[in-house]
């Protein structure tokens, strides 16, 4: 059977992770800003969803609620899904480890440890949409124990939870 028009593109998704300046300053385990393409072991993501909130207020002898749309729109946290060697991954130019440094940034209590992500779910090919979380005020909320054992030896899988107030929808260059 031949591919349709609205055929789904099996490419894996793309994840960067943007170490800024303030970062690498606030985190022990990070020296150089730079942008660390993640997708060696990222495995794939939930969330990311927009919503509006909204009122429904009922009148009394109405069936039919009457709805207030709200102002905010609200992006759910998302959730990257990554499989790695524990210890054994060495990403960007620190050669960072990256259970290690994820847990530093989610322990860290100051207010210069924002994380940001580029998300591109088809791919990152020139074109592709990304999504770009915001790069003062995103935080990790989440980071899930590694399951499958812990060694230098075996695959591992963890999930990491990332909030943000905004996303920037852009064309990956």
């Amino acid at each position: 059977m031949g591919k349709t028009a609205n055929a789904i593109n099996p490419r894996k998704g793309k994840l960067e992770f943007v170490v800024s300046s303030a970062l690498a300053s606030a985190i022990a385990g990070l020296t150089t800003a730079e942008t660390i393409d993640l997708t060696s072991i990222f495995k794939g993501a939930t969330g990311g969803d927009l919503s509006r909130d909204l009122n429904k207020e009922y009148v009394a002898g109405d069936d039919e609620p009457l709805i207030d749309y709200g102002t905010r729109l609200v992006f759910s946290p998302y959730v990257f899904s990554f499989v790695f060697t524990n210890g054994a991954e060495q990403l960007g130019t620190d050669n960072l480890d990256f259970w290690s440094i994820m847990k530093e940034i989610l322990e860290y209590t100051g207010g210069d440890a924002s994380p940001q992500f580029i998300y591109s779910p088809a791919g990152g090919a020139t074109g592709d949409m990304e999504y770009t979380t915001d790069p003062t005020d995103t935080r990790l909320t989440n980071l899930s124990a590694p399951v499958g054992g812990v060694s230098d030896q075996n695959k591992v899988q963890c999930t990491l939870t990332v909030d943000t107030p905004s996303v920037t929808e852009s064309s990956a260059a």
